[in-house]
C-alpha cells in the first residue's frame, strides 16, 4: 500500500522522503522542543512559535 500525503503539509513533505506515517510523530517532537504548537482541530495543524 502506498501512502500519499496532502501537498503543502508536513505529512506530504515527509511522505516524499519516507513512505510511512511520520508527520504526527515529528510534530510531537517539534512541539516538545518548543518549535511548534499543535492545534488540535480537525484536521490537526501546527503553528511555528
Amino acid at each position: 500500500m502506498r501512502s500519499e500525503g496532502k501537498p503543502g503539509t508536513l505529512d506530504g513533505y515527509l511522505k516524499g522522503c519516507v513512505k510511512r506515517t511520520t508527520a504526527g510523530w515529528v510534530a510531537v517532537v517539534l512541539d516538545q522542543a518548543g518549535v511548534v504548537e499543535i492545534i488540535h482541530d480537525r484536521p490537526a495543524r501546527i503553528r511555528l512559535v
